[in-house]
């Protein structure tokens, strides 16, 4: 797999064959990138139920801060440290072996805040809607963050979850992606 965007276009990224991982099709992880264009640079980065890391890749390839990854299968974790360092970006980014869940509480409790969050859990677990409440609730998003979820096609992620409300809807293949906004207030 290779990065689509930016300044690492065309740089390897580690790949850990799995059944229990989906990875974004690069059709869909395209339109992401093309969707968030410019946000990411200078900004710190989440990728929740991150598998080969990808959409953290392109982040860091369109000029992220810092990117933070959690995958809750290590040997994908081990992937995305080993592609980090083959990147020479160790210096930009951390990864947690950990629950989605259990990571977005130990974040809250280290004062963490990310501008953007990508957000791929399991397919029918409503593992994303309850994650993005969470990161509401435990408050680690800036005024004003953008939150990526996945899910498929036939999902539908509320409208408004927490204090992250809806800017627009994709599809893609099997693939719906949600974009959300952080408001000030609801």
């Amino acid at each position: 797999m290779k990065i689509l965007t930016g300044e690492l276009r065309g740089r390897l990224i580690r790949l850990v064959p799995s059944e229990k991982m989906r990875p974004t099709s690069d059709i869909a992880r395209k339109a992401i990138c093309d969707a968030i264009q410019g946000l990411p640079e200078d900004k710190r980065v989440l990728d929740l139920f991150s598998g080969t890391g990808a959409l953290g890749f392109e982040a860091l390839s369109g000029g992220a801060k810092e990117v933070v990854w959690v995958d809750a299968e290590r040997s994908q974790a081990e992937a995305i440290e080993k592609t980090l360092s083959d990147l020479g970006l160790s210096a930009r980014g951390q990864v947690y072996c950990s629950d989605a869940m259990k990571a977005i509480e130990t974040l809250g409790r280290r004062g963490q805040v990310f501008d953007l969050f990508f957000l791929d859990p399991p397919y029918h677990a409503g593992l994303g809607q309850k994650a993005v409440k969470l990161i509401s609730e435990v408050g680690i998003f800036s005024e004003g963050a953008v939150l990526v979820l996945e899910t498929h096609k036939t999902e539908d992620p509320a409208e408004v979850i927490g204090r992250f409300r809806t800017l627009r809807t994709k599809r893609h293949g099997d693939t719906k992606i949600t974009y959300y906004r952080a408001a000030a207030a609801l």
